[in-house]
This record gives C-alpha cells, structure tokens and sequence, in this order.
C-alpha cells in the first residue's frame, strides 16, 4: 500500500491542522461537559436565618433546623442546637448546595412548642442565601 501525501484527495488538511482541529475538538467537549455539569455541583453557600424574634426567656429557641427540598426530595438539612445559651440574632451556617430553586423549611423548637415555616429560595453562586424565619406568635 502506498502511504498518502498530504496533498492527496484522501486528506484535505495537512497535518498540522489536523492536530489542531483535533485540540480545539478536544478543548470544546471538556467545556461543554463543565458547563452543563456545573449547576448540578454543590458550591458552598452562606445560609442566614434571622433569629432576633427568638432571643427572650419565654420565646427562646433551644434548635433550629433548615431543609432544603427540590422536586419533593430532601437535598441537605442542618440543625443546631442551642444547649441553654441565647442564639444570635442572625444565624448563619455554611451550606454545599447545587444552585437553583428550593423549597426551604424552617422549624426553630421553642420551650414546649415549635413553629414552622415554608418558602421558596434561589440558591445562586457568589452570595448569601437569606432565608425567612417562622413567625413568633
């Protein structure tokens, strides 16, 4: 068999292109994969919870739980509790969460009782998730 020139009909590209073509084919694939795994990979998230309304003797959180829901399933849930100390006014917690759009469940156990509440949150990268506390009552 005879080999082929790179001016033959059979190869079009010499060479050299063909390595190129086949870097920048290469480079492209990798990027497209990145990118449409990106938002479905956790990233640290600073979560905050405002928590002033629970700071006195007769209304004081002993814990508080923060869940996070997407489609009807759990993805990641964080509790803490408070042992007797007063909790802070503004509770933060560091969270590795995909971005999007969560349904999130804040339930802060009071002494005898706990109080709940629902909403919806988008988690984006580079900022502060503040989520809504439950009301007091």
């Amino acid at each position: 068999m005879k080999p082929t020139a790179p001016n033959d009909s059979k190869h079009f590209l010499s060479p050299r292109m063909r390595r190129l073509l086949g870097a920048a084919t290469l480079a492209l694939g990798v990027w497209f994969v990145g990118r449409s795994l990106a938002p479905v990979a956790p990233r640290d998230v600073e979560v905050h919870v405002r928590l002033s309304a629970f700071r006195d003797e007769s209304n004081r959180a002993r814990s508080i739980t923060v869940a996070f829901e997407r489609d009807g399933d759990a993805v990641r849930a964080v509790t803490e509790r408070f042992e007797g100390a007063r909790p802070p006014s503004v509770w933060s917690r560091t969270v590795s969460i995909p971005e999007g759009n969560y349904a999130t469940t804040v339930t802060v156990e009071l002494p005898g009782r706990s109080v709940q509440r629902i909403s919806n949150v988008h988690v984006a990268p580079g900022g502060p998730v503040d989520v809504p506390p439950p009301a007091a009552e």
